[in-house]
């Protein structure tokens, strides 16, 4: 099965992104090898990319078909967020165009976020669709799925595309409200408030601040992340971070550093 990772080469933090992204992939091929990787890449050649083609890495070359949209938002707001975090994140919208464009389209594929780490195999974990156009693992609490998070989400292509136009102009018109909230993941929650989703078991998508989990697959460093730790203990983390720092982020961390050995050397 397919699967995608975006990010944007001009992004503040664009270094320590792709450092997860290369612990996300070495892990990955760890515990699977039914997952074949490609990222969606806004940016140039790089040191990255050639990691990425060395390890036979997919990298598509995109921008996000709302990338009109955030320079006009940026310029009128002078709000630095729509230029740093909106070329990467918002590619995800572009997912089923993408895969319509290359040909795969009668398929299923996976987006993870970059900031994800595999601790088992989730082969035997995916949930059937049940008919619906993506399935999306719990936000904040493993108990309240209806509070969805998409940094790990099943897609049926064929089923998401039809709704790709409406749920990109439904973002674009929203934009400044979205991002306040979660950016595009608040856009598909509302989109689809009334279609519904289904829903990945919480070990597909572990957040560390739920504790150490050895029967998680994927971990999702969602908040804090490994490359923050010495902002973490110098005092300046984010404030709505504090709460989600844990001996089990710091569990999650060594494996993460033992991987970014391993996809470096």
């Amino acid at each position: 099965m397919k699967c995608f990772f975006d990010i944007h080469e001009e992004m503040f933090w664009f270094k320590a992104y792709a450092d997860m992204v290369k612990v996300a992939i070495t892990t990955m091929r760890k515990y699977t090898n039914a997952l074949e990787p490609y990222v969606v890449y806004d940016g140039w050649p790089n040191a990255f990319t050639d990691w990425l083609q060395a390890h036979q890495v997919g990298v598509i070359y995109r921008r996000s078909l709302l990338y009109p949209k955030l320079i006009q938002l940026d310029r009128e707001t002078k709000d630095k967020a729509y230029l740093n975090h909106g070329p990467g994140v918002l590619l995800k919208l572009d997912l089923t165009n993408i895969c319509k464009e290359l040909g795969w389209k009668d398929e299923q594929i996976i987006f993870f976020d970059c900031d994800v780490i595999f601790t088992g195999d989730p082969t035997s974990l995916w949930t059937s669709l049940q008919g619906k156009c993506f399935a999306v693992a719990a936000e904040d609490d493993p108990n309240v799925p209806e509070r969805l998070n998409t940094g790990v989400m099943l897609i049926d292509v064929e089923a998401l595309h039809k709704h790709s136009d409406a749920l990109r102009r439904y973002t674009s018109e929203n934009l400044p409200e979205l991002i306040q909230i979660s950016w595009d993941q608040h856009a598909y929650k509302m989109y689809f408030k009334e279609l519904g989703w289904a829903v990945l078991p919480a070990e597909l998508n572990w957040k560390p601040y739920w504790g150490i989990n050895p029967n998680a697959r994927i971990v999702h460093f969602h908040g804090p992340k490994p490359f923050l730790r010495s902002e973490i203990a110098a005092g300046r983390v984010h404030e709505a971070h504090k709460p989600l720092v844990s001996g089990a982020f710091y569990h999650y961390c060594d494996l993460y550093d033992k991987a970014l050995v391993e996809a470096n050397a």
